[in-house]
């Protein structure tokens, strides 16, 4: 997924595997990657299987808790896969979501629309 967002923004402009230091124990909740963002940070979550959404649900949550302004991005490789239940939760947290990684166009569209 570096890739494909150093094809969106400006490779410097991206921190991988971010972690958000102003939380309780933020070593343990890392964000797969930080870009600067126009208005605030944008999160990118990168979503292969059941247990990384379970795992973005929680991050997303803890910093929501902390009332950390951040934009989210979730890019799935086959939403279609999830089960409902933790799909629901991560919507509930996340903001935008991409369905699968072919999806070149969307993840493009979303991630321009909020980077500086």
């Amino acid at each position: 997924m570096t890739e494909i967002l150093g094809q969106i923004v400006d490779p410097e402009k991206i921190q991988k595997d971010y972690v958000y230091s102003n939380m309780q124990n933020a070593e343990d909740y890392p964000i797969d990657f930080r870009i600067e963002g126009k208005f605030a940070p944008l999160f990118v979550f990168g979503i292969p299987n059941r247990d990384k959404a379970r795992l973005a649900t929680i991050v997303l949550e803890r910093l929501l808790r902390a009332k950390v302004e951040f934009d989210s991005v979730l890019i799935f490789a086959d939403q279609s896969s999830m089960p409902r239940s933790d799909l629901a939760r991560l919507s509930n947290a996340g903001g935008e979501m991409v369905a699968s990684l072919d999806a070149q166009d969307d993840i493009r569209r979303k991630v321009a629309r909020r980077a500086a």
